[in-house]
């Protein structure tokens, strides 16, 4: 129960700070009314595109989207060559729906992300008419340099060990700033408010969830 009101009480007060920043807010105490809220925001043939995310993995909403009658948009799909999932990545720009999760989203109300090749980032900046990014409450950081943190001795190392990538950061357990060909950290982008069109739902969920 002490866990249960700490997570709810740094959620809420986290959610209250993103809204005063602009963001669609909502503190979810389990997956169960995330996964209901998500559905809700997806309407019948509507093209939903997918950032690369553990979260919404785990959350299973490829298929909740499926079964709403959504188009999905997504690069993991199998069997794709490298300028077929590049195309993908393109048209997710254009989707009505965006969904991905965040690499930190701190007490502050902002939210922070390190990406490969920016098709993340570049759909929750502009693009698609609603966004929507789902983090557990492990996502969660006092400010933008506990963000930075959280990034550089979490996110990345297990994200590149997830991707099977040999960096030096796999080895080391931390990022070393590496100048590695196949290094995974290009784009940082911060959302200090919500990008001026479109619909921008953040939702925290009171689980661990992503890494």
């Amino acid at each position: 129960m002490i866990n249960e009101w700490y997570n709810q009480t740094l959620g809420e007060r986290t959610c209250d700070a993103l809204r005063d920043n602009g963001f669609i807010a909502s503190y979810h105490e389990n997956r169960n009314t995330a996964i209901e809220y998500v559905s809700g925001l997806i309407e019948n043939n509507a093209r939903v595109g997918f950032g690369g995310s553990v979260t919404t993995d785990e959350l299973g909403l490829r298929e909740i989207a499926r079964n709403k009658g959504a188009v999905l948009i997504d690069h993991h799909q199998p069997g794709l060559s490298d300028e077929e999932r590049f195309l993908v990545m393109r048209d997710q720009l254009l989707s009505d729906v965006f969904i991905c999760s965040a690499n930190a989203i701190t007490e502050m109300g902002e939210i922070v992300n390190v990406d490969h090749i920016g098709n993340r980032v570049g759909a929750l900046i502009f693009g698609p008419r609603k966004k929507i990014v789902v983090a557990g409450i492990n996502k969660v950081v006092a400010n933008i340099d506990a963000a930075w943190e959280r990034i550089a001795r979490e996110s990345a190392p297990k994200n590149n060990k997830r991707l099977n990538k040999q960096n030096p950061c796999v080895v080391a357990g931390q990022c070393v700033n590496c100048q590695s060909e196949t290094r995974i950290c290009r784009s940082y982008v911060t959302f200090k408010k919500r990008p001026y069109m479109g619909e921008f739902h953040v939702l925290l969920i009171g689980e661990n969830l992503g890494l």
